[in-house]
């Protein structure tokens, strides 16, 4: 499964500048792969969905970013990533949506393949609230991970530009593969 990746961007001035990149993802993975009508019969905006699937379970997920700090920049790499939450976990994000309490923790599992790390789908997260109408801060919980261990120890700038490269063919490919269609 592979999320439509819309919006790539550059920080403060363009990549070259180098000082941010962001890369985000359109969807959970599994919802680009539901029928049209499912996805209908659901609820989604940009910072949180949810659908019942066809065996009667319902999924919930909330929008939120990998912050990795780039060495020798101010800006980080932001993936904005979907994770998948319990009952509990969404109703009480909506609920505080506007005056989120920054001690709350919400667990779940990344619902995005990240192309630039291995085995990304279903990795143990955590998601931490932020006032200030930003997206959830996600912290990988499996630290052995690759992601994890970046996402601490930060990542060279030229490490995170091929990120930004890959994510950019990825976008290009899809629009040339009339891959959009699908998340529109």
């Amino acid at each position: 499964m592979a999320a439509v990746i819309s919006y790539i961007k550059s920080l403060f001035g363009g990549r070259k500048a180098g000082e941010g990149i962001m890369i985000t993802y359109d969807m959970p993975d599994p919802y680009l792969d539901l029928p049209v009508e499912v996805q209908k019969s659901g609820y989604f905006c940009p910072d949180f969905c949810w659908y019942k699937a066809s065996d009667g379970s319902e999924h919930h997920f909330i929008n939120g970013c990998i912050e990795i700090a780039m060495h020798g920049k101010v800006e980080p790499l932001i993936f904005g990533v979907w994770v998948s939450v319990d009952d509990e976990s969404i109703n009480r994000y909506v609920d505080t949506l506007t005056h989120p309490n920054e001690s709350d923790i919400y667990y779940g599992y990344l619902s995005n393949e990240l192309p630039h790390y291995l085995n990304t789908y279903g990795l143990k997260v955590r998601l931490h609230p932020r006032k200030g109408y930003r997206r959830p801060k996600v912290e990988i919980a499996e630290y052995e991970h690759q992601l994890s261990i970046d996402s601490e120890s930060g990542i060279s700038f030229e490490k995170a530009t091929k990120f930004y490269d890959v994510a950019n063919q990825n976008l290009i490919d899809a629009c040339n593969s009339g891959g959009m269609e699908k998340a529109a």
